[in-house]
């Protein structure tokens, strides 16, 4: 089971999240400043969050923010084996002859 911010600050002062269903196995999840990537055992790429600087890898710059997770299609035609993020950006490492920056 994942979590997610729900962007709501409780009597503390802490942000409190809730629980987000997927139907794909997580095994890597990657976080910047105001967005995260998760990876799938299947090499699918999911984001979610801040997109004012297109940091989520998606075509729609325009898209400002991004809930729930979107795959991100522009790795469909690859096998994606690693993720990371920066502050405003994301990368992901494809497996293949020569492995692929993307």
């Amino acid at each position: 089971m994942l979590f997610r911010s729900n962007d709501k600050k409780n009597s503390n002062g802490l942000i409190t999240c809730r629980k987000l269903k997927i139907n794909y196995n997580i095994c890597q999840v990657a976080c910047g400043s105001q967005h995260t990537l998760m990876l799938g055992k299947e090499g699918k790429v999911f984001s979610s969050g801040s997109n004012m600087v297109g940091q989520l890898g998606l075509r729609k710059r325009r898209v400002k923010k991004v809930t729930p997770l979107t795959r991100i299609e522009e790795f469909e035609k690859k096998r994606v084996v690693q993720i990371s993020c920066g502050q405003n950006h994301c990368l992901a490492l494809a497996n293949g002859e020569d492995g692929v920056l993307i």
